[in-house]
């Protein structure tokens, strides 16, 4: 029994020893000490896809600072799924893609009324650049185009029409970040131009260029690994002067015009994080109308898609 005792003493001796022996070597491995996400230093710049730690709302590129992204680790703290996203490192970017949506028009004057096939297609290229204070330029332009039934407005009978208009516009902007509100504000110019030609060739146009203002926001509702769902809405306002020409006027052919334009729209987003560049895809329902000293009022309304990349 005694011969038992001693052996467990040497056995217990020798693997206190073997422990207080291996302390130094576990200091000096480099594992970081599990800390609260304000104490993770930045990632390093990487041209693949990691895992960060993203605010909410701050997932579009040149919105959120890098310095500011902390990066996962397998000791630090558990990170939600809503709050991480796979992103690369980068600011400042440039933008582009196109708008394409089914337009109807609407317009009722003394001389006709539309009757029938005022829906066609429209479409809104665009391309930009965004610095990484928010600050960007845009340069877009929109185009529909259409041959309606009319009816004349004394007699009642058919007649045949072509339609079509135009927009394009180079402007400024500054988004802003507010909680988790993203909010860009821009001004810039404007051309734009509306018109009808009739059966004869006889043509009452008006166009010119002026000033436009919108205003757009943004509202992120679910974000996860690699994507974000969110709503959008915004207004523009365009003031314009310009000349009619007016082959049906009894009155004169050419004269100068006013041309006002006002806009809203109202959609949802969604945001795709690739591996150097964002897909951004839009389901969006837009209305327009254009007033002239000239014209009864024209209203257009636009159900479409945007596809865009962000690089």
């Amino acid at each position: 029994m005694r011969v038992v005792l001693l052996l467990m003493v040497l056995v217990t001796c020798a693997a206190a020893g073997d422990s207080i022996a291996s302390n130094p070597a576990y200091d000096s491995l480099d594992i970081a000490p599990a800390a609260n996400p304000s104490s993770f230093a930045p990632p390093a710049a990487s041209d693949e896809p990691q895992m960060v730690y993203i605010p909410p709302g701050s997932m579009t590129p040149g919105s959120y600072d890098p310095a500011v992204v902390y990066q996962e680790t397998a000791i630090g703290p558990q990170l939600t799924p809503s709050l991480v996203a796979c992103s690369t490192n980068y600011r400042a970017h440039w933008f582009g893609g196109t708008d394409i949506g089914i337009t109807t028009m609407s317009f009722t004057s003394s001389a006709f009324a539309l009757d029938e096939d005022r829906t066609s297609v429209s479409v809104r290229p665009y391309i930009g650049f965004e610095n990484s204070e928010g600050l960007g330029f845009r340069v877009q332009a929109w185009m529909t185009g259409m041959e309606p039934q009319a009816i004349a407005g004394g007699s009642g009978a058919p007649m045949d029409l072509e339609t079509g208009a135009a927009i394009i516009d180079f402007e400024i902007y500054k988004r802003l970040q507010v909680d988790t509100l993203e909010l860009m504000l821009g001004v810039g110019g404007r051309g734009a131009g509306l018109g009808f030609t009739f059966a004869d060739d006889s043509e009452d146009t008006i166009g010119g260029g002026g000033l436009t203002a919108f205003a757009e926001g943004y509202h992120p509702l679910r974000t996860t690994y690699c994507s974000e769902w969110g709503v959008f809405g915004g207004g523009r306002i365009s003031m314009l002067a310009g000349t009619a020409e007016l082959d049906n006027s009894v009155n004169y052919s050419r004269a100068d015009g006013t041309l006002s334009i006002s806009e809203a729209n109202l959609g949802i987003r969604y945001r795709r994080h690739l591996a150097a560049s964002d897909f951004v895809f839009q389901f969006q329902v837009e209305k327009q109308l254009w007033d002239t000293n000239f014209f009864d009022q024209v209203a257009y309304t636009t159900t479409g898609m945007r596809f865009g990349l962000e690089w």
